[in-house]
């Protein structure tokens, strides 16, 4: 019985978001004393996610885009979201992330690349019980440097 309620749940939670990710067109122009920008979001609602295109252009006429994806899947609730862009001066970068639920929490993945070239990874656990929440981060920077923080709250 507990399973059939939390499918159903789950269900009705994926509906929710589905509906509230629902498509969009957006359009922003801003005129100042600089001259004018404009920005341009378009979002479109997949199966199991949605799409998302913005572009920003300058008062200098130069052209930001970024161009995200994210996905659930259904079945185990892993989130993946792909993020890739290109800023005004011409620099690219990407952000792609994956978050995996577990028994008692989630394992997050991200790797992301700088407009720089340099690339960066994080890796992050969180336990949740009824009276204790730890969460535990590893990262390399762009120098591949490595650093790691663990943070347990206790609830009294």
């Amino acid at each position: 019985m507990n399973t059939y309620i939390a499918s159903l749940f789950f269900t009705s939670l994926c509906v929710l978001s589905h509906a509230v990710m629902a498509d969009y067109t957006r359009e922003t122009i801003k005129t100042g004393p600089n001259g004018t920008s404009t920005v341009s979001v378009n979002q479109n609602a997949t199966a199991t996610g949605w799409e998302r295109d913005r572009s920003a252009t300058n008062p200098q006429g130069n052209t930001a885009t970024r161009h995200t994806e994210v996905d659930k899947n259904p079945v185990t609730g892993t989130v993946t979201r792909s993020v890739d862009g290109t800023l005004h001066n011409g620099k690219t970068y990407s952000k792609d992330s994956t978050r995996t639920p577990t028994g008692s929490g989630f394992v997050k993945e991200t790797t992301q690349v700088t407009p720089n070239g340099k690339t960066r990874e994080k890796l992050k656990v969180v336990e949740r019980s009824p009276a204790e929440r730890n969460v535990d981060v590893t990262r390399v920077n762009g120098r591949g440097q490595l650093s790691h923080r663990n943070t347990r709250t206790r609830r009294k």
